[in-house]
């Protein structure tokens, strides 16, 4: 088991509650502001959401009116947390993502970071999208702040991943896939949106 599964695998009875109080609740919301100001006025019919946890962000979808959302998460103890309806609760590592299927949203919301394979992940998700659909990343863009990001989860025994916002747009393009839409969150993080041309 990698170390960032054993510590999400000990987080997940109470990564919810956790968020809902104090400077975690802060930062999730200004995170999921984020999400919605970078999509703009759009629905989605199908909803990917890699990395899932328990659910956070799925209780959220529902603003949205899907017919259905995928959450996928390597943590079988996080996906049991999830409360909210969702179509299917998937048990898989993101770097192995396979699931015959199309989503005209995908998220991959403060997953890339902890991955050890992360290049691996982002193609393996954008393979899930469907023509005219949305990706949206959130994780460290390389900065001052990423750095006390990266030591704050070295006391955790996690080693985070910072990415260059030319090599995501690299990597998108290799899949015919633009940057639409980018926001800096305070101080290492942001949100990428990456969209398919119908």
């Amino acid at each position: 088991m990698s170390s960032s599964l054993s510590y999400f695998q000990t987080q997940a009875p109470r990564y919810l509650l956790d968020c809902s109080r104090g400077y975690r609740a802060w930062l999730k919301e200004q995170e999921w502001q984020a999400v919605l100001q970078t999509l703009g006025p759009r629905t989605f019919e199908r909803i990917l959401d890699l990395g899932s946890g328990p659910g956070w962000y799925s209780q959220r979808f529902h603003v949205w009116k899907p017919r259905s959302i995928w959450s996928v998460d390597q943590s079988p103890l996080m996906l049991d947390e999830i409360t909210s309806p969702v179509h299917r609760k998937v048990v898989m590592d993101v770097e192995e993502l396979q699931l015959n299927e199309s989503f005209d949203l995908i998220l991959c919301l403060g997953v890339m970071e902890f991955l050890q394979r992360p290049e691996r992940a982002f193609h393996r998700a954008l393979q899930h999208l469907t023509p005219g659909g949305s990706a949206v990343f959130l994780l460290p863009i390389t900065s001052c702040g990423a750095g006390l990001y990266q030591r704050l989860h070295r006391r955790h025994g996690l080693t985070i991943q910072v990415f260059r916002k030319e090599q995501l747009e690299a990597w998108a393009g290799s899949h015919g896939l633009r940057l639409s839409a980018f926001k800096s969150l305070y101080g290492f993080n942001s949100v990428l949106v990456f969209e398919r041309l119908p």
